[in-house]
């Protein structure tokens, strides 16, 4: 059994309290005893757990929501008057495998809660049933929805004095919503367009580190953006990254090209897993990995020469870029990006049957290009060869970019060099 995140949930403004994971499956007992002798989650005003989760309400009261093994959905409530828990009694019954753990959200005395069940969800199986429930008062009666065959409630949500609850799923493309209100029960589920994710117009124009070894333009690339830094001390090296948004505060890293510098650890300065945060005032960005935050600053006159609208980004670091060749000089590659993010390497056999091949390639690192699984490299002149096309391609460049290895299963690796008169 999994979690259904593993990650703090923000919903409503209110910060998720997470549970532990890796408990085990619970028995249907009055006294809180349980097989495994798990702890319960943390309490708070949201509470999450794989096998059961709780949550502490104002004024002491606590509710419990767990999976009862074979029976279902168990729900029970303390009382800090009598210090006393209710006798568990099942919300949802069913025989069917819990699965993606248990999620709760409460305000002013209503709790919603999300479980799941059905077989083979350990294996990554879609859930076959998936539960919504809402208490309220006393707990001792509890409305729920079952969706059959639905992939499950990524969370809920209870608005501020209890009166209503949603359940909401989020894919790339839609939002869909399960509404419950104490006057009108359950309604729905609707489903509507998942709105665009925009970076917020505070993210765009100049920054500089707070010690002045760089700054970074960032400009508006349709709902994303471009970073382009520039070193101001030390080796001169301009790096442009893409910008998607995560969120409206979140720039994550597409690409990172090396635009202007000799290749060295500090350039290009960020990796592709790289991401850029705003601070809620609009006043810094920060990083996940890289040091330091950059702060808003006037444009300088290189910034201001940049081009608007920006230019997308291309993928590989340019030492990849041009003709390459084996050095008995038998086979030439040639690899170029005639879009963005879209590079090819194309084989040539130069002695022997002929034959010219061509790989469209992916960048898993600075250092390492590989094939795209799904297009793997095919003949587009003559007849396959002796390597043509390789069997794989598994690129490393080296630390100085004048050469790089190609792995090949089974047989020794080969290296390439750069090919006379190539230019980079």
């Amino acid at each position: 059994m999994y979690s259904r995140t593993a990650a703090a949930l923000t919903a409503g403004g209110l910060a998720a309290v997470l549970a532990g994971a890796g408990w085990g499956a619970y028995a249907l007992t009055d006294d809180g005893s349980t097989r495994q002798g798990a702890a319960a989650s943390s309490a708070g005003t949201r509470a999450e757990g794989q096998d059961k989760a709780v949550i502490t309400l104002p004024g002491g009261r606590k509710v419990e929501v767990r999976y009862v093994d074979g029976k279902g959905l168990g729900e029970r409530h303390y009382d800090p008057k009598t210090k006393k828990w209710s006798k568990t009694h099942l919300i949802y019954t069913t025989k069917s495998d819990a699965c993606q753990g248990i999620e709760l959200a409460a305000a002013d005395g209503t709790v919603a809660a999300i479980a799941d069940f059905g077989p083979y969800c350990d294996d990554g199986e879609p859930p076959q049933e998936s539960i919504a429930a809402v208490g309220t008062g006393r707990f001792t009666a509890w409305e729920t929805d079952l969706q059959k065959g639905f992939d499950g409630w990524d969370t809920a949500n209870v608005a501020k004095g209890g009166a209503s609850a949603s359940f909401v799923q989020t894919t790339e493309e839609t939002i869909e919503t399960l509404r419950w209100s104490k006057k009108g029960g359950f309604s729905g589920p609707t489903e509507e367009p998942r709105p665009a994710k925009k970076l917020s117009d505070k993210f765009f124009g100049s920054w500089k580190s707070a010690d002045g070894s760089q700054r970074v333009a960032v400009q508006k690339l349709g709902n994303g953006g471009v970073a382009t830094f520039f070193t101001q001390s030390g080796e001169r090296c301009v790096t442009r990254v893409g910008l998607d948004p995560n969120s409206e505060t979140v720039g994550e890293f597409t690409t990172v090209y090396r635009e202007e510098g000799d290749r060295s650890k500090n350039c290009p300065a960020y990796t592709a897993s790289e991401f850029m945060k705003l601070n809620k005032a609009g006043t810094a960005l920060s990083f996940q990995s890289a040091q330091g935050t950059f702060t808003k600053t006037e444009p300088n006159q290189e910034e201001e020469k940049l081009p608007s609208p920006p230019g997308p980004v291309f993928s590989v670091d340019k030492d990849w870029l041009g003709d390459w060749q084996l050095a008995d000089g038998s086979r030439r590659v040639t690899i170029a990006e005639p879009k963005p993010e879209e590079p090819i390497a194309t084989f040539t056999n130069t002695s022997g049957p002929h034959c010219v091949a061509r790989a469209e390639l992916y960048v898993l690192t600075v250092d390492q290009l590989s094939n795209i699984a799904s297009r793997p490299p095919e003949v587009v002149e003559g007849a396959p060869a002796a390597g043509c096309p390789p069997q794989s391609v598994d690129f490393t460049l080296s630390a100085d970019g004048r050469s790089f290895t190609q792995k090949v299963e089974g047989e020794p690796d080969v290296t390439y060099v750069r090919a006379a008169g190539s230019d980079k």
